[in-house]
C-alpha cells in the first residue's frame, strides 16, 4: 500500500455512480415538467445514498 493511504475506492465509485444517478433523475423529471414527484423522490434518495456512500468510503481503511 502506498503511502498508506485510506479510503474505499470501490465505495467511492459506487457513490459517484448513485450521483449520476441522481443527475439523471433530475433530468428525467425536468423534461418531463415535474409531473411527477416520484422521480425527484429518487434523486433525493440517490443524493443522500451517494452522500452516505462518499463518507464511507474516506472513514473506511483500504485493504
Amino acid at each position: 500500500m502506498r503511502g498508506g493511504g485510506r479510503g474505499s475506492f470501490l465505495l467511492f465509485g459506487l457513490a459517484f455512480a448513485a450521483l449520476v444517478g441522481a443527475a439523471a433523475a433530475v433530468a428525467v423529471a425536468s423534461a418531463g415538467f415535474l409531473a411527477s414527484l416520484a422521480t425527484l423522490r429518487l434523486s433525493v434518495g440517490l443524493s443522500a445514498l451517494a452522500a452516505v456512500l462518499a463518507i464511507a468510503s474516506l472513514l473506511l481503511p483500504r485493504r
